[in-house]
């Protein structure tokens, strides 16, 4: 991920888990987190599809952190949740 890919998009849509594998993604970089936030303060959109639970962790942490978001604990079946701004 970085300034020169961003470039070519809109909108990114980010999430910690790899399509059809139920593996993490590798954690964003220090330079993959700058260029991402980079590209949202130059006026590009994200959604960032965070999962908490302990195998996606840090992977979802790394794109949501530099945002100021964080995922904590674990929600199962119909448990409400709560996001809140740090």
């Amino acid at each position: 991920l970085d300034a020169g890919y961003l470039s070519t998009l809109d909108v990114l849509v980010i999430g910690a888990v790899k399509e059809g594998t139920n593996v993490a993604i590798t954690p964003l970089s220090a330079a993959e987190q700058s260029a991402l936030m980079d590209f949202v303060l130059d006026g590009g959109g994200v959604i960032l599809i965070s999962d908490n639970s302990f195998a996606y962790k840090l992977a979802s942490n790394s794109f949501n952190n530099p945002f100021g978001v964080s995922v904590t604990g674990n929600l199962v079946s119909t448990q409400p949740g709560t996001v809140v701004n740090n």
